[in-house]
């Protein structure tokens, strides 16, 4: 027998995971489709209601001592980040300080200006 959700429910996940909105991209549908021993198409990279049951399904399985935990120190597990990834997010991060920087001088030129015009 099938568990019975309330159509609230329903909408809610439909809403917070399956409007594509968590989107996977080509290797995070392949990694996916290895661990949880799925078959999607490459070519679907957002999260689908069968994604979370097969997460759902392993994590219970695991509770109970059906497979086993990744080794999180492992190569494969890792993120790789270049360079120019890491300089365009610093180079964003300056812009935002300048733009506050600007903003707050201008600010408080004009305040400045409005206190001493009689």
């Amino acid at each position: 027998r099938d568990p019975v959700f309330s159509e609230s429910l329903c909408k809610e996940l439909q809403k917070k995971f399956f409007q594509q909105r968590c989107e996977l991209g080509r290797i995070g549908r392949q990694n996916m489709n290895q661990r949880l021993n799925l078959n999607i198409l490459q070519k679907n990279t957002f999260l689908l209601p069968r994604d979370i049951l097969a997460t759902a399904n392993r994590l219970i399985g695991m509770k109970f001592g059906m497979g086993t935990l990744d080794n999180m120190n492992h190569l494969k597990n890792k993120c790789i980040h270049f360079v120019t990834d890491l300089l365009q997010d610093q180079f964003g991060l300056a812009l935002v300080r300048l733009e506050n920087v600007v903003r707050g001088t201008i600010c408080g030129a004009i305040r400045h200006k409005l206190t001493l015009t009689p």
